[in-house]
């Protein structure tokens, strides 16, 4: 494991909580960051179908954990494993573009803090659930789009298209990135900006 500092933080910051994480080694790729990012997440639901799993929930190593998460993560988790036909990707921290909103729509609120929305163009793979009928879905996602497009390739922008995947992202977040250096992006990264930007245009559609 080269991001020994990731885990370690993980560790603390759901010590004593509801998770019981299970760290599963990334797939690493010098040529593009968003392909070792895909593989590893494929990797990931193959790991869940072999297991017979129904759903998983997938974080990324710099996952941060927003106000309330917990509370507000199991009332969430009951109403979507109780509406398994309503969804395929939940997504706990998903960037939506405020140039890029096509689509974007209030889909269920649950109460005044879960609201469940639904957007053509989604980013971000920092929380995701999965159900089981996204699984195949996810393993038909090929590197080599990553390689003739670039990032408009990856697969978090795979996911959250609507035509491949049922989407659905609370507001507000569970959680966001953390900030520091980013294997995949090859840069220092911090998001809280970005954040309080996307909550804010997210909101007027509550």
């Amino acid at each position: 494991v080269e991001r020994t500092d990731r885990k370690t933080q993980m560790d603390e910051k759901f010590k004593n909580t509801i998770f019981d994480l299970e760290f599963i080694e990334g797939i690493q790729n010098k040529e593009n960051g968003h392909i070792g990012c895909g593989l590893s997440i494929q990797k990931v639901i193959q790991k869940a179908i072999d297991l017979n799993l129904e759903q998983v929930l997938f974080f990324e190593d710099d996952n941060k954990p927003m106000k309330d998460y917990q509370k507000r993560w199991i009332t969430t988790k009951l109403w979507l494993d109780t509406n398994l036909d309503k969804w395929d990707v939940f997504n706990g921290g998903a960037l939506i573009k405020p140039y890029d909103l096509s689509g974007v729509e209030l889909k269920y609120k649950i109460n005044d803090d879960i609201n469940l929305l639904t957007a053509n163009y989604i980013h971000n793979t920092n929380w995701m659930y999965i159900n089981k009928s996204a699984f195949q879905k996810l393993l038909l996602w090929d590197p080599d789009v990553v390689r003739k497009k670039d990032f408009w390739g990856a697969i978090d922008r795979y996911i959250g298209q609507t035509k491949y995947f049922s989407n659905l992202v609370i507001v507000p977040f569970l959680s966001t990135q953390a900030k520091g250096y980013s294997n995949g992006q090859k840069k220092y990264s911090n998001k809280n900006a970005e954040v309080s930007v996307f909550t804010e245009t997210l909101n007027k559609f509550l």
